[in-house]
């Protein structure tokens, strides 16, 4: 019997102690090397996801105007809980202050009463940039914003006795030159997001700050319905001042030569 044991200990397939930390160590070692490349996949996918919602943003803005004479879908400034006697072609005036329900309302972009795209376009994650991870309270609860994209303040703008574009607006389709270098959505940083519209000053002034979603770059895309992505070269454009020694909201932020504010106010349309 004891013989028996002795060949059945010496026949074991079970590890030594020895082994298993060596097992645990190549594990270890596999898992560092591999985790760089997953990260990278993952913030592809999310690029990619990005452009195709700038794409599906551009083709409704197109078709709707196609459906309407080629004049564009409205722009501009909203009331807080939505208009609708003025629609435009989403509504939602966001801000710092948890209080504003229109940061997660979604009706403002999916309810026609409100919104020229809400007949065309469905699908509430289009709105937003998949990488966009800021969040706002509202109550005691926080929520992701519905919306992290603005349309360039160029189309279709509704003017009013606040701050507006320089010149004449871009009413139909056809009114930009170069359709393929005029710029239409952009993402928008989560810092100053507030208005439908993403303001750009002729003046070297920031009244919006725009997207740093994928690796200090936005997705962006153009009235001929193309898109891809912009990477900002100005340190000031992606490093901004903190939010708590800075009211974004003031949309005042001056920063002279920026060639990231340059290259926004050369593809505005004007």
């Amino acid at each position: 019997m004891l013989a028996k044991r002795k060949c059945l200990s010496e026949g074991s397939d079970a590890f030594t102690l020895t082994e298993l930390l060596a097992v645990i160590a190549i594990l270890a070692l596999l898992a560092a090397l591999l985790l760089p490349a997953l990260s990278a996949a993952k913030g592809k996918g999310r690029q990619a996801f990005c452009l195709s919602n700038h794409r599906q943003l551009a083709l409704t803005w197109l078709i709707y105007a196609g459906d309407n004479g080629e004049r564009v879908a409205q722009n501009g400034y909203v009331p807080d809980r939505g208009d609708s006697r003025n629609l435009m072609w989403v509504q939602g005036y966001y801000n710092l202050d948890g209080s504003r329900t229109d940061s997660t309302n979604t009706a403002l972009l999916l309810d026609a009463r409100y919104a020229q795209f809400a007949p065309y376009l469905r699908v509430i994650r289009v709105y937003r940039c998949p990488a966009d991870t800021s969040s706002v309270t509202n109550g005691t609860k926080r929520f992701r914003r519905p919306r992290s994209v603005g349309m360039n303040w160029q189309w279709g703008f509704r003017k009013d006795s606040r701050r507006s574009p320089a010149g004449q607006t871009l009413a139909t389709t056809t009114a930009a030159t170069i359709p393929s270098r005029a710029l239409l959505f952009t993402d928008v940083s989560s810092l100053s997001i507030c208005w439908p519209f993403f303001g750009i000053e002729e003046h070297e002034t920031f009244f919006m700050l725009p997207g740093l979603y994928h690796a200090n770059s936005a997705g962006v895309s153009f009235a001929d319905g193309h898109a891809h992505l912009k990477r900002w070269r100005d340190a000031r454009t992606f490093e901004p001042p903190a939010a708590g020694n800075f009211q974004w909201h003031r949309h005042d932020w001056t920063s002279t030569a920026n060639r990231d504010l340059a290259w926004l106010q050369e593809h505005s349309g004007r």
